[in-house]
């Protein structure tokens, strides 16, 4: 009974941050690629979009004001994310504590405050995506300033590239899925971020109390074979 007690703990939190693994890591794929189109060769060759009407003049394929630090954000906290899931699982999967093994450095109290940490960082990163999302500007197709540059508002990725794939001849539906899907998976990170944080501060402080009281009997143990050895060697 006790060894499936000290099972169920180990579990969920092995579950949970294996999903919050596959999360960071799908996370991190989308944004990187985020930022790939904004960094990267134009689609088609073409740093022009021509659309296909005649009262929609051509406009320069990224806007002007072009916010992409929320990206930059939510890649470095998916990374960082990745990174913690990946020690926690190589943690609960070979080094789960049993009492006999020991460490340069107490690693439970570490790993708890890195998923409270890497849980702070995906709310911050989801709430400032979220917030600068929704103050994004909305695409005018009659407006272009000099040299087809198009510098009013600011805009997301996202907006950017979902709003001018409602026109003809607009982006291809790539990069808005790819931002999109983005943002969506960082909200369902930031979940299971959370609820990784909860699950490992309760199986990993229940496994320490375990492991204290296991050294604490191999202290009295030691104790007490060595005082019967003191004793022998007196008489």
């Amino acid at each position: 009974m006790k060894e499936i007690m000290l099972t169920i703990p180990r579990l969920c939190f092995l579950g949970s941050i294996t999903i919050l693994f596959i999360m960071s890591t799908i996370s991190t794929g989308l944004h990187s690629s985020v930022l790939s189109f904004v960094s990267g060769d134009p689609p088609g060759g073409s740093t022009l979009i021509n659309f296909d009407h005649q009262l929609y003049p051509a406009v320069e394929y990224l806007p002007t004001n072009l916010n992409t630090t929320n990206s930059k954000l939510s890649l470095a906290s998916s990374a960082i994310s990745l990174a913690i899931s990946l020690i926690c699982v190589v943690f609960a999967g070979r080094f789960w504590p049993d009492g006999k093994r020991t460490f340069p450095i107490p690693p439970i109290p570490l790993l708890i405050s890195s998923l409270l940490f890497n849980a702070l960082l995906s709310l911050t990163a989801m709430t400032y995506i979220l917030i600068t999302h929704s103050q994004s500007s909305t695409f005018d197709a009659y407006y272009r300033s000099d040299y087809r540059e198009y510098d009013r508002g600011m805009f997301d990725v996202e907006a950017w590239t979902c709003q001018i794939n409602q026109y003809p001849s607009g982006l291809p539906d790539g990069p808005c899925w790819t931002a999109k899907t983005a943002r969506w998976v960082d909200v369902a990170r930031c979940a299971v971020a959370v609820v990784a944080a909860a699950v490992g501060w309760w199986a990993l402080r229940g496994e320490r109390e375990v492991v204290n009281q296991a050294r604490m009997r191999k202290k009295a143990r030691d104790a007490y074979w060595l005082g019967d050895g003191d004793g022998d060697g007196s008489e």
